[in-house]
Order: structure tokens, then C-alpha cells, then sequence
């Protein structure tokens, strides 16, 4: 019994969560990945349509009603509106470079088009096998990855800018 107590015992310690280094980045054929772990990012939930509060920061569309606002968020007394501080379970990460769209579009079945997001601000997706929120930057992408996922995440992206870099 002692012997599954201490078996038990290490499972328990390769379950821990270690702090996520800060400025970690990566350049591969002209394209640069890189993270904000500590990027402030709430989720919103709204029954109205877009409350003044909001205009002018980086909302993300979710689903009808929902978004994401990275970036501080206004305090707001509106009823119809819910803020859920989402900073702790979310990474911010940049895609930087001329061919970050064709990097993207192979772990995605998104349009990833830059017409297609001048309609719709962001989108939420799948890269690989992880839903994401993807918004296009004027030199590439910034995506919204669940933090517990993020290397995952990280090591699909590095190894397309290695095969279509």
C-alpha cells in the first residue's frame, strides 16, 4: 500500500502548473512567433448590442452576444452586461511575417483571408485539435490559446513555419 501511495504521490506533482516564461519567441524563415502569458484578457457577455463602454478596444467575437476584450476593460454598470476575468487560463500569441497565413491555414479549415476578416474582426477556430480566437494584425495574426494547451499549440505553429516558411 505504501508503494501506491508514493506512485499516487508523483502522479500528483506531474500535475502541477508552472509559471509560463515571459518573452518567449521564435524566428523561423522570416516569420516570428511569440507569446504575452500575462495579456489581459475578459470574457464578455452581453444581451444588448454593443455598449459604448467597449468601442474602440480589441473586442473578439465569440458566439452571439459573447466576446473577448484583451486590453483593460472599462468598468461598466450596465445590467445586460457579465465580465469574466479570462487572464489566467489564456495565452496571447503572435504570428508575425509575410507567410503567416499560409502557416495558419494548414492547422485550420478557416478562411484566413484578409478580406474575409475585414468583415468579421476575429474568428473562433481550431488550430490542430484546440479551439482558438484568431484576429488578423496588419503583419500577421494574434490568437487568444488556452494557457494548459499552449505548448501544444506552440510546437504545431513552429513546426509549419519550418515545412511552409
Amino acid at each position: 500500500a505504501v508503494q501506491g501511495r508514493d506512485c499516487w504521490a508523483r502522479m500528483l506533482k506531474l500535475e502541477r502548473t508552472d509559471p509560463l516564461p515571459s518573452g518567449k519567441s521564435a524566428s523561423i524563415h522570416g516569420l516570428t512567433l511569440g507569446w504575452e502569458p500575462r495579456a489581459r484578457i475578459t470574457h464578455v457577455s452581453q444581451s444588448a448590442t454593443a455598449s459604448p463602454a467597449f468601442i474602440g478596444l480589441d473586442c473578439r467575437p465569440i458566439a452571439p452576444g459573447q466576446f473577448y476584450v484583451v486590453g483593460d476593460v472599462p468598468a461598466t454598470t450596465d445590467p445586460s452586461v457579465t465580465m469574466t476575468d479570462q487572464s489566467h487560463g489564456s495565452v496571447l500569441l503572435h504570428l508575425k511575417g509575410e507567410k503567416s497565413e499560409v502557416v495558419l491555414s494548414s492547422l485550420s479549415g478557416a478562411n484566413l483571408a484578409a478580406e474575409d476578416f475585414a468583415r468579421r474582426g476575429a474568428i473562433q477556430t481550431r488550430l490542430g485539435h484546440l479551439s482558438v480566437n484568431v484576429k488578423r494584425t496588419p503583419d500577421g495574426f494574434s490568437i487568444i490559446a488556452p494557457r494548459s494547451f499552449v505548448q501544444s499549440i506552440w510546437d504545431d505553429i513552429e513546426n509549419a513555419m519550418r515545412i511552409f516558411g
